[in-house]
């Protein structure tokens, strides 16, 4: 049986527009699903190679957090602006991981996350456990920079804090555990990309990883159900959460970069964060998973 036990490994991901890519935070509403908006793609990337998908942030409608799409949101955030001028190529992005089924996605859509060695992630994780690499039953818990939103004659802002404010943190926001997905199978490509097994590759076309040949390119798909030591629980492999306080990663008061936990946000790859599965952190993903 696949399953997250003490043999697993837990990888906090780094996902969403961040300071480094796009240079704003996702907004986040309490009480509200947890909307974490995917990285533009980089000036200058023309070709379907470069890109990956040609989705736009106005193709993207999230119902669970707004009937707005992305881009109504980003101009509500006064952030559009910025976005177009330093980073983004005629409103694309890079919808990954892609793990929310919306109305706007293709037929017999598929979750399912992709990496490769643009930032030297896919090998960092690959060389986990001494270079076996990740497998079934180990977890991603992605991680992104949140700042509090909320609604006022139908936009959306970012809320004003002050430090004695509940989520009030030093500099802009936090960061916080926004999705999930329980490895259920993994597809290695070549070193030049994906194209070994083209008829697996063929269910997940839309994804930005299934058409480009980037180096160590590879899909991970989830579970159908997330199981923890065992025992099979009711929720899907893969997900978004419902904004809670145990999400937050970050200390209070502090800057976002402050891990709690025990966890050092400077320890590992920038992007990818691999853990062992010893007692305290399979307890803590539980108490994430409200188990």
């Amino acid at each position: 049986m696949i399953t997250l036990n003490k043999e697993s490994k837990i990888i906090l991901s780094r996902k969403g527009v961040d300071s480094s890519s796009g240079g704003f935070a996702s907004p986040v509403i309490i009480g509200k699903k947890m909307m974490s908006i995917p990285i533009p793609i980089p000036k200058g990337a023309k070709t379907l190679h470069d890109t990956g998908y040609n989705v736009k942030y106005k193709d993207i409608v999230f119902k669970d957090f707004s009937d707005k799409n992305y881009e109504d949101i980003i101009n509500d955030l006064g952030q559009m602006n910025k976005l177009s001028e330093k980073y983004c190529d005629n409103g694309r992005c890079h919808l990954d991981p892609d793990i929310v089924q919306v109305d706007s996605k293709a037929k017999g859509w598929k979750p399912s996350f992709g990496q490769d060695d643009s930032a030297n992630a896919q090998t960092y994780l690959a060389n986990q456990r001494e270079k076996a690499g990740l497998k079934s039953g180990d977890l991603f818990l992605f991680f992104g920079w949140f700042r509090e939103a909320e609604e006022k004659d139908g936009k959306l802002s970012y809320k004003k804090l002050k430090q004695d404010d509940d989520y009030y943190f030093k500099g802009d926001g936090f960061h916080a555990i926004w999705g999930y997905l329980q490895i259920g199978e993994i597809i290695i490509g070549n070193k030049a990309g994906i194209k070994i097994d083209q008829e697996k590759i063929d269910k997940y076309c839309w994804h930005p990883h299934a058409n480009v040949n980037w180096k160590n390119n590879t899909l991970y798909i989830p579970t159908e159900k997330l199981s923890i030591n065992g025992d099979e629980t009711a929720l899907p492999g893969y997900g978004v959460f419902d904004f809670a306080e145990e999400l937050i990663l970050s200390e209070k008061k502090q800057n976002k970069s402050v891990w709690t936990n025990g966890f050092d946000h400077n320890k590992g790859h920038r992007q990818e964060k691999v853990i062992d599965c010893i007692d305290k952190n399979l307890d803590w993903v539980k108490k994430i998973f409200k188990l």
